[in-house]
């Protein structure tokens, strides 16, 4: 039987077929780790601004499941206000385009059919009315848009895109990324597309990076910089190991580029001459396509008659060879040889396992009854048992069991407590009653607590009445804090009822049954005020949304108007002369405050809602 290299139709018919699938460069690119790895080229956006422009990339995406904050930024500007222009990954096999102008106006549209862990070309193209995105060669998507990019400081961004919370990194393979201050035509994207790199002598070409640098998977850490082919901006490479297959240059083309499953007798000889393989498998072999590019084929390979494989078998006391040869009584790693029908070598790799009898000795303790290996006895008392069972490989295996039957344990619990009871098990009652908990003790055996609990809460609820704080815990024992003084102890204020002597913030701390909890402190106004002034004071309306008049009664020479908070802060203070009426203008949001008014040395206060 002839070779399949040997047939020069079916080889034509091959390179046909490989002159129409994706090509690729038997160059390098760059593998991003999806973790930290990104180019970043400052103040790239001067190249394009206020004009039009395209940007084009090789990308083998890898990320299965691509959502936030996991998005995969591929290529592009981003700053979130005035000048985006970029590719994102946003669903396995979508990507979003999006175009945001001078004036913060976005335009997006939706690139499909992306496909995992293969190359594939993207051109995303902006011509001053239509933002597109071709795949492959082919128009994928498109939608109208308006303006230009006025920016010359927005850095250009590859394997990485900036968000406000969140940086999306690419994990994935890049290569020739470039970047045009023109929008490229349908035609100039097929030709791009279908060519083995970018035309460095387009003029409109302003950034292309071919990251053929380095040594693919070696070691590259001198390398910092990625080289611009036009010679205007070189990028940084950002969070790169620069060693190894991840994180570093590596052979463009090392995902799939086409497959064939050819089939031979005994032994194979690859398209490209340079192999030939006797065993079955899959294999890689690089050629040359129609345009002179380098071509990378996945070879799934049949061989009939030949092979390789490996046993394991498991035998009590010996094995003798398929080709029977050969007689092994002892576990280890043999090798055989056979002959297939059609008279090919076929090489047997054998890991022999050869175990007979076998006698244990197991230590073992269980709740109230064990039940022994075999399944055929059940044992409820401590002792040395025998038990016999049958090995995966069918060989006797005498077991001598050191038995310990444990017991169960059981309590009653009445803990007294305040606020809340955390159980033996971890459980949390806050109400008194009965209930109960089941843990494991030391033996691993079930304990049973019965809880009688008492769970005492305290009241630390107070009531403002007028100028006086009233606790709502009746025969309590308080004792009253200043909480402007660092929850001072104010002496002597230990009753129920408590009057402060100024103005400020008080709390009490409520003791009952045993228990204490602090209040929350509570802001009140005393000093300096004129109940006769406060009632004069008109607010309207009230409620009001910030805006409303304060009458006065009266005119008043020098006039302050504070707004307070209940906790007492003052929020905003403004000065009058000669009013009796003012018209405010309050920015605090909606809720419950205190105006204060000082006019001529007199003091009111009254409540205003805002609403």
């Amino acid at each position: 039987m002839k070779n399949f290299h040997s047939q020069p139709l079916f080889f034509l018919l091959l390179l046909l077929l490989i002159s129409f699938a994706t090509r690729v460069q038997a160059q390098n690119a760059v593998d991003f780790d999806g973790i930290n790895d990104y180019v970043s080229v400052p103040n790239a956006s001067a190249l394009i601004a206020n004009g039009n422009i395209s940007m084009a990339l090789w990308v083998y995406p890898t990320n299965p499941s691509p959502n936030y904050p996991n998005f995969d930024g591929i290529i592009g500007f981003r700053n979130d206000i005035n000048a985006d222009f970029y590719l994102l990954h946003l669903t396995t096999t979508t990507l979003e385009a999006r175009f945001r102008n001078s004036a913060g106006t976005n335009f997006n549209t939706s690139v499909t059919g992306i496909t995992l862990n293969t190359w594939q070309h993207l051109v995303m193209t902006y011509d001053g009315s239509t933002l597109k995105v071709y795949r492959n060669g082919v128009l994928n998507a498109s939608v109208a848009a308006s303006g230009t990019i006025t920016s010359t400081t927005t850095p250009f961004n590859i394997g990485y895109l900036p968000y406000s919370s969140a940086n999306f990194y690419l994990d994935g393979r890049v290569d020739d990324a470039c970047l045009w201050n023109k929008a490229l035509t349908a035609n100039e994207v097929s030709v791009l597309y279908n060519a083995c790199g970018p035309n460095l002598a387009d003029a409109n070409l302003k950034l292309c990076y071919e990251f053929n640098q380095g040594t693919a998977g070696g070691n590259n850490t001198s390398i910092t910089q990625a080289i611009d082919s036009k010679g205007n901006i070189n990028g940084t490479f950002n969070g790169f190991a620069m060693t190894g297959t991840v994180s570093n240059f590596i052979a463009y083309g090392t995902g799939t580029y086409g497959t064939i499953s050819p089939s031979a007798t005994c032994s194979y000889t690859s398209p490209s001459g340079n192999y030939t393989w006797n065993y079955s498998g899959t294999y890689h072999d690089t050629i040359q396509n129609s345009n002179g590019c380098d071509s990378l084929m996945t070879i799934n390979l049949t061989i009939n008659g030949n092979g390789y494989a490996t046993l394991s078998p498991k035998v009590c006391t010996s094995y003798t060879s398929p080709s029977g040869n050969y007689t092994w009584t002892n576990s280890g790693t043999y090798h055989d040889t056979i002959t297939s029908a059609a008279g090919c070598d076929s090489v047997l790799t054998i890991n022999l396992t050869v175990k007979g009898a076998s006698a244990s000795q197991v230590v073992d303790s269980a709740c109230l009854s064990y039940l022994s290996p075999s399944g055929n006895y059940t044992w409820t008392t401590s002792g040395v048992y025998h038990d016999t069972i049958l090995t995966s490989l069918g060989c006797d295996s005498t077991m001598t069991i050191l038995l310990t039957i444990l017991e169960r344990d059981s309590a009653t619990l009445s803990p007294q407590v305040c606020d809340q009871y955390v159980s033996p098990s971890g459980k949390v009652w806050t109400t008194s009653g009965t209930y109960v908990d089941t843990v494991y003790n030391v033996n691993a055996c079930d304990s049973i607590y019965v809880i009688n609990l008492t769970v005492t809460t305290v009241d630390t609820g107070v009531t403002l009445n007028g100028e006086s704080f009233t606790a709502n815990a009746s025969g309590a024992i308080y004792q009253w804090l200043d909480c402007d003084q660092n929850l001072a102890i104010i002496g002597g204020a230990t009753a129920q009822s408590f009057w402060p002597s100024q103005t400020g913030n008080y709390a009490v701390v409520v003791t009952q049954n045993g228990c204490s909890d602090t209040s929350s402190c509570i802001y009140i106004l005393l000093d300096g005020l004129d109940e006769l002034f406060s009632r004069s004071i008109q607010v309207s309306p009230n409620p009001n949304a910030g805006n409303f008049t304060v009458s006065l009664g009266q005119n008043y020479t020098d006039v302050t108007t504070e707004m307070l908070n209940l906790t007492g802060q003052v929020l905003e203070r403004k000065s009058f002369s000669r009013v009796n009426s003012i018209n405010l203008h309050s920015n605090v949001s909606q809720g419950l405050y205190l105006l204060k008014v000082t006019a001529d040395g007199r003091q009111g206060v009254i409540k205003v809602r805002v609403e």
